[in-house]
């Protein structure tokens, strides 16, 4: 079975993670929804980063099995990213759903 290596960008926004923003999608596709939990924020921002954590930690496993006794700037560069991706706050949360009631139905 083929494997998947690559992926969208990912960005966490509240308790959703969604696939990031840009010129052309300017919403992003809902990729999880993580609010049944209450640490859903902390699990949103963890998904969203966990594409590039498993990249810079392969990366320096990678190097370590080549038998490198130092650990190169790229590998250590790409790591703090990772790490700083996965411990920064993130994007305000959308507004909760209001309720409305037409027509006697509540929506």
């Amino acid at each position: 079975m083929n494997e998947i290596t690559t992926g969208p960008d990912l960005e966490a926004c509240g308790w959703y993670v969604r696939t990031k923003r840009t010129d052309v999608d300017t919403a992003g596709w809902l990729v999880a929804d993580c609010s049944t939990s209450p640490h859903g924020k902390e699990y949103a921002r963890l998904f969203a980063a966990s594409p590039k954590l498993l990249a810079a930690s392969r990366s320096f496993l990678d190097a370590w099995d080549e038998g490198l006794e130092f650990v190169t700037d790229e590998c250590l560069s790409n790591l703090r990213a990772a790490i700083k991706l996965a411990m920064q706050a993130p994007a305000e949360a959308p507004l909760q759903v209001q309720h409305v009631t037409i027509a006697g139905v509540n929506r």
